[in-house]
């Protein structure tokens, strides 16, 4: 029996017989709607909860010049 070593072979044969649960097989824009609404919550969900918005008062730390570049070190 051959072993295959390869890390690319295996990971192409196991893409391979991957469905993805929520792949398009649709034709029409009525299909691409209904797969969008079954797939937007999936994808909320995969994501989490969203941080709550909070103002940015940026303070420089450093600033240096390099060449015809300014560079700063910024703290949020």
């Amino acid at each position: 029996m051959k072993r295959n070593l390869s890390v690319n072979a295996y990971f192409r044969k196991l893409a391979a017989g991957h469905n993805p649960q929520y792949r398009f097989s649709g034709s029409s824009r009525q299909d691409w709607q209904k797969w969008q609404k079954e797939l937007l919550p999936a994808i909320k969900a995969t994501l989490g909860r969203v941080p709550e918005k909070v103002p940015l008062n940026p303070e420089i730390l450093t600033e240096w010049q390099e060449e015809y570049l300014i560079k700063t070190e910024d703290s949020f």
